[in-house]
């Protein structure tokens, strides 16, 4: 018998004033991280990179969904964009975000106060 891990999934809280909490999740196929030789630890930073982009361009008319998947072709954009900042950052990630979608926001990762 073989039993494989496919698909990882993250989840995400936005709270944003005036609006409704809402939770996102987000997912990478596993084959995709093995097939780019990504790091199974970075794939939360991936996932938080597209749901910020997505946000980013957020509309009233055009809300983010609440489910989304990271495809293969944004998955290799990251590596590609990635791979020259690990040699030259104390902070490679937050680089490789930057320059993947032209943009940083800030964001609270602290725990949930509820």
């Amino acid at each position: 018998m073989v039993i494989q891990y496919l698909v990882r999934t993250y989840s995400f809280r936005v709270v944003e004033a005036g609006r409704e909490e809402r939770e996102f999740t987000l997912s990478v196929p596993s084959q995709s991280l093995l097939d780019n030789r990504f790091k199974c630890q970075d794939a939360p930073a991936l996932c938080l990179a597209k749901l910020k982009e997505a946000q980013s361009s957020e509309t009233p008319e055009h809300t983010v969904p609440l489910q989304m998947t990271v495809s293969e072709a944004e998955l290799r954009k990251y590596v590609e964009t990635l791979s020259p900042t690990l040699s030259t950052s104390l902070f490679p990630m937050d680089q490789a975000i930057q320059r993947f979608f032209g943009h940083l926001h800030s964001c609270d990762l602290s725990p949930s106060t509820r």
